[in-house]
């Protein structure tokens, strides 16, 4: 449930945040649009696909990389609520960024400015976009713009502690940007405006808030129910080992009776009138009767030396 709310809320926040994205890109789009313009519609059509897809396969392959440092960096909260509380959290700095009420991410922006300038020359190398190779690679590097948006759906992603699960959530959150991304003219235009409005931009960050605040409660449920959990198995051990207990003089009853059972034959042959301890009889040979005084028979009878341990 955790990692299909984080990729509902990346591709949500792709959607509501393309007009951000737009602005961003816009200048991009358009001179891959304008660069495309003597193609035939099929050939533009398949370059800005790749253009795309490039840029898509780059969020993943960061989503990859941040989801493998946040494997090693959750690794010790594993089998515990705060890797949901940190999901949650995010999630809800995540729709306050949508709405405009926090920008704390965008300082990011400045560092991630400098490893796009350095990547200059290397886009330089892919243009014009006039073959789907060059449209691929062009768009892979596009995927490093310098971003506050996508830099809080890495964020987001990091949180899954889960390699295949962040970079899913950014290809989601990709996907979600597309719409804007491929359209074009009055179109693009009125969803840019619709989406740029306040009640707008307010109701798809509460949304995304909730879901913050969906999880958060989720992990609160999380803990108790591990707490409850091991409350009741402690009952459970003392039950058993009230059973134990129990179960000892069960165990015990035959090596008690033992003794009298070993010492009774011993005590019976002390007291045998007549009895001839040079033949070894079984217990079954003829026993004397019992009211023979069996002491006057044998007034010299050595039982010290016949006496069976």
């Amino acid at each position: 449930m955790n990692e299909s709310l984080i990729l509902v809320t990346a591709l949500a926040a792709g959607f509501f945040g393309s007009p951000h994205c737009l602005g961003m890109c816009g200048g991009i789009v358009s001179a891959l649009g304008f660069a495309l313009q003597s193609q035939t519609p099929a050939r533009r059509l398949a370059l800005q696909s790749l253009y795309h897809l490039g840029r898509l396969l780059s969020y993943s392959l960061l989503g990859l990389l941040v989801g493998l440092m946040g494997k090693g960096i959750l690794a010790p909260l594993a089998n515990s609520r705060w890797p949901y509380v940190l999901t949650a959290a995010m999630m809800i700095l995540f729709g306050l960024y949508l709405t405009g009420w926090w920008r704390g991410l965008d300082r990011l922006e400045a560092l991630g400015a400098r490893l796009w300038q350095a990547m200059a020359p290397l886009r330089q190398r892919f243009v014009p976009i006039n073959t789907l190779p060059r449209a691929l690679f062009a768009g892979m590097l596009w995927g490093f713009l310098p971003c506050g948006l996508v830099y809080s759906a890495l964020a987001l992603a990091m949180t899954s502690g889960n390699a295949l699960t962040s970079g899913t959530t950014m290809m989601a959150f990709g996907l979600g940007t597309l719409p804007m991304m491929l359209m074009t003219g009055s179109a693009a235009a009125e969803l840019k405006t619709r989406l740029q409005e306040q009640g707008w931009r307010t109701a798809n960050g509460l949304l995304v808030v909730a879901f913050g605040l969906w999880t958060l409660l989720q992990a609160m449920q999380h803990g108790a129910g591990s707490h409850q959990h091991h409350g009741r198995a402690m009952p459970g051990q003392s039950t058993m080992s009230g059973h134990q207990h129990a179960a000892g003089p069960a165990v015990t009853a035959p090596a008690s009776a033992t003794p009298p059972a070993m010492t009774a034959p011993a005590a019976d042959m002390n007291n045998m009138d007549g009895m001839d301890h040079s033949q070894h009889h079984m217990p079954g040979m003829e026993m004397p009767p019992p009211d023979v005084d069996a002491s006057a028979e044998t007034p010299a009878m050595d039982h010290s030396q016949h006496h069976m341990p």
